[in-house]
């Protein structure tokens, strides 16, 4: 196992990033995937199996290892990722005719459509009537296709539950990483040489993230244009894994009184489009 090769190492200091894709994986699928268990009620991975998987893995290093430092990171905010704020949610632009046909067509439901920009519709099991308006409180993810809401999605065909994570799976989501982010603090007080990486708040502001580089222009967590956040919206850029790196040399030098120097972050590309071989 990992444990076991990072016992064999017999290290001065120990990294553990682990658990993301624990919240992650539920959001990008609209929370209609469970990551632990209970396909009927998807849920991210509850905070205490988290717990419970960290004090295994905790229990076994510090026995083995007792004068090992290790660095716990944090959970950050992947909401602010480019998959979740670069669709609009409001983009479903209709005239005066089928504003008055959606109308009346939801008029049960109480959705309101006029002339221009309007919220799109979509499944959302916890809403009445199993539908609602977006808001902007909800988020359209970055894998609807879009094609489909070319040709009508949002309108009188609700956009599927996958492709849209509401503002109930929103709460569920930000519940879950600050829960797991309250373990690993509490991990700290638990066990010896335990130091905490605040990973969250490299990217704490969500969307609005702006990260300023000496030399060179800021990043931002915007889609492709800010150069944080890779095509796929979730995975850094290079520049964007460079960011994590200085951050954390950064917190290394000020913590055990290092001297590592930082990454030239200037150098390193952003987006780019790598040929698949033998093409």
């Amino acid at each position: 196992s990992m444990i076991d090769q990072a016992i064999a190492l017999k290290p001065n200091l120990l990294t553990i990033e682990l658990g993301i894709n624990d919240a992650l994986w539920y959001a990008i699928y609209g929370g209609t995937k469970s990551t632990f268990g209970m396909p009927d009620n998807p849920v991210p991975t509850p905070p205490e199996a988290i717990n419970a998987i960290f004090t295994a893995g905790l229990t076994k290093l510090t026995t083995a290892l007792p004068n090992t430092k290790i660095v716990l990171f944090s959970y950050p905010n992947i909401l602010g990722s480019p998959y979740f704020t670069t669709v609009p949610w409001n983009a479903l632009v209709i005239d005066e005719k089928t504003a008055q046909l959606l109308n009346q067509a939801y008029s049960a439901l109480g959705f309101k459509f006029a002339a221009g920009p309007n919220g799109f519709v979509a499944v959302s099991p916890k809403s009445p009537g199993g539908l609602r308006q977006l808001t902007a409180n909800d988020c359209l993810l970055l894998g609807v296709p879009q094609d489909s809401l070319k040709a009508g999605w949002g309108s009188l065909k609700p956009i599927p539950n996958e492709f849209v994570l509401d503002s109930f799976e929103i709460m569920t989501t930000i519940k879950a990483i600050n829960d797991y982010n309250i373990v690993i603090n509490q991990l700290k007080n638990t066990f010896p040489n335990i130091y905490i990486f605040d990973f969250h708040s490299i990217f704490a502001n969500g969307r609005n993230t702006i990260y300023r580089v000496p030399g060179s222009s800021a990043l931002t967590s915007k889609f492709i244009s800010g150069g944080l956040f890779s095509l796929d919206g979730v995975h850094p850029t290079p520049k964007g894994y460079g960011v994590i790196a200085n951050e954390f040399i950064k917190f290394l030098n000020r913590t055990f009184n290092s001297d590592i120097p930082l990454v030239n972050i200037s150098n390193l590309p952003s987006n780019s489009i790598i040929p698949y071989p033998g093409d």
